[in-house]
C-alpha cells in the first residue's frame, strides 16, 4: 500500500507548477471535472502514470517515487514544509481579518456610546419638568421609580 495517495500528488504537483486545469485536461482528453475527481484517487495505474507524467512535465519515477515514499528525508521534509507553510499562511491572513474586525466592531462601538450618550444629554429634563421624564423611563424602564420619585 502506498504512503501518499496519488490524487494528492497529482494535485499538490499541478500547484508547484502552476499548471492549468484546464490544459492537463485538454491535454489528457478528460474534462475538468474528471481532474477534479482524480484528487481523490488513492491508486493508479501505470499507463495513466505515464499519461499524467507527461501532462505535468514530469516523469513517472519522479511520481511513483512521491506515490511509494521512496523520497530522500529532506525532500519529504520540504513536502510537509509545504504543506505547513500554507496553513500558517491561511491562519495569518485569518487572524489578521479577525484583528481587522476587531477594530472595526470597536469603533462601532465607541461611536454608538457616543451616540447615546449624546442623545441622553439631548433628552436631559429641565429641572421639575416632566415632559422629558418619559423619554428616560422609555430608555431605562428599570429606572423609573427613581426618576418619578425624584420629580
Amino acid at each position: 500500500m502506498s504512503k501518499y495517495p496519488i490524487g494528492l500528488i497529482i494535485k499538490d504537483l499541478i500547484a508547484e507548477k502552476n499548471l492549468s486545469i484546464s490544459i492537463i485536461a485538454n491535454q489528457l482528453g478528460i474534462s475538468r471535472q474528471a481532474i477534479y475527481q482524480s484528487f481523490n484517487r488513492k491508486t493508479m495505474d501505470k499507463e495513466d502514470i505515464e499519461k499524467w507524467a507527461k501532462a505535468l512535465e514530469t516523469t513517472s519515477e519522479v511520481i511513483l517515487s512521491k506515490i511509494d515514499g521512496k523520497k530522500e528525508d529532506n525532500e519529504e521534509n520540504n513536502y510537509l514544509l509545504q504543506i505547513l507553510e500554507r496553513i500558517e499562511k491561511q491562519m495569518t491572513e485569518q487572524s489578521e481579518q479577525l484583528r481587522r474586525k476587531d477594530e472595526q466592531i470597536s469603533q462601532l462601538l465607541q461611536t454608538n456610546n457616543a451616540l447615546v450618550m449624546n442623545s441622553l444629554k439631548k433628552d436631559e429634563p429641565a429641572p421639575n419638568s416632566p415632559s422629558t421624564t418619559g423619554k428616560i423611563v422609555v430608555l431605562f424602564p428599570e429606572f423609573e421609580k427613581k426618576i418619578l420619585a425624584n420629580c
